[in-house]
């Protein structure tokens, strides 16, 4: 494991002078032992995470320590516990969760979605034209599909920028019987702009209708 060629260690190899680095040494000896071993000790829970971070940066090692704190093989079934409450603006309860390969996490609570960064300690939020969204779907770090009853239309939106980037109108064929007494289910694939795979849904057994977005590929915006 390196650090990338654009890190401070890269640019230290690269000089011939002696070069100062006024910063805390103890970070500076867990980044040490992150590239050395790929993981890092267990000391490191003695130290803030946003203080980490931002010593991260600095050094040019985000992503190693994002790899390193997010290792799939960290995860225990049988040892889960709670970590740590999503702090959410006002009272209004979740209807969709999405999350990305990135790490971050987006919530749909009422007619705002917040947005978390990996390390859930940064939070952004806009708001949105429905009462509540009842499926997300990432298409990227900041990018999601968004769908709701109560608003026409498949929603693209840039959670970054607060705004929407389009619109998309489908004509869903239904291909499932239509029960007059139980209501009736829907699916339909859409292939639109550059989103293949990308699947909505719906049950409309229960008033109001739900829908949700699903994708059985990874999603690229073009």
């Amino acid at each position: 494991m390196q650090a990338g060629p654009k890190s401070l260690l890269a640019q230290l190899e690269e000089t011939t002078s002696n070069r100062f680095v006024d910063r805390d040494p103890d970070y500076f000896s867990l980044f040490l032992s992150l590239l050395r071993s790929g993981a890092l000790p267990s000391k490191v829970k003695d130290f803030g995470l946003r203080d980490l971070i931002e010593a991260s940066r600095f050094y040019g090692l985000e992503s190693l320590l994002t790899n390193s704190l997010t290792n799939p093989s960290h995860f225990d079934a049988f040892a889960l516990q709670r970590w740590l409450i999503v702090p959410l603006n006002r009272r209004d309860s979740p209807s969709a969760i999405a999350t990305t390969p990135f790490g971050s996490l987006h919530v749909s609570h009422g007619s705002k979605i917040a947005s978390f960064d990996w390390s859930l300690t940064r939070k952004s939020t806009i708001l949105t034209q429905s009462t509540a969204m009842d499926s997300l779907l990432a298409i990227s770090s900041d990018i999601v599909a968004a769908v709701a009853t109560d608003i026409s239309g498949l929603h693209i939106l840039d959670l970054q920028n607060g705004s929407i980037k389009q619109i998309w109108f489908l004509v869903i064929e239904l291909i499932s019987t239509i029960d007059t007494f139980y209501g009736f289910k829907f699916s339909a694939g859409l292939g639109v702009h550059g989103i293949e795979g990308l699947t909505m849904s719906g049950n409309c057994s229960d008033r109001p209708c739900s829908l949700i977005l699903s994708s059985q590929t990874s999603l690229q915006m073009l």
